[in-house]
């Protein structure tokens, strides 16, 4: 499990083209232990993962409402551009993209 990624929207600058292509219309904090609810949120990510029968990595969304954190979506495909999520948790956790990369095919089977 990485860090967790907290994104908030500034109102009235988002649109209909995702969040990817305007990064810059995002404030992120990446930070391990932010607030309280992150091993709760944690918790029901790797829940959701194994639920969902998923395999090497994905990117699980929530929204938070009350302090509960709320499934919205299981991304199985993350990206791996200098602007997706995945990357960033990565370094904030010292694995540089290079082995990011060995470790998701590792995870794949690959190493075999």
């Amino acid at each position: 499990v990485t860090t967790a990624t907290n994104v908030w929207t500034r109102i009235g600058e988002r649109d209909r083209e995702g969040s990817n292509k305007h990064k810059d219309n995002f404030e992120n904090i990446i930070n391990s232990c932010f607030n309280d609810y992150v091993k709760k949120v944690k918790k029901a990510a790797v829940d959701a993962f194994e639920t969902a029968g998923c395999r090497s990595v994905s990117r699980i969304d929530f929204m938070m409402k009350d302090d509960i954190p709320y499934l919205l979506e299981i991304n199985t495909s993350p990206g791996m551009t200098t602007v997706s999520d995945l990357p960033a948790q990565a370094a904030a956790m010292d694995i540089n993209y290079d082995n990011l990369v060995q470790l998701i095919l590792n995870s794949a089977g690959l190493n075999k």
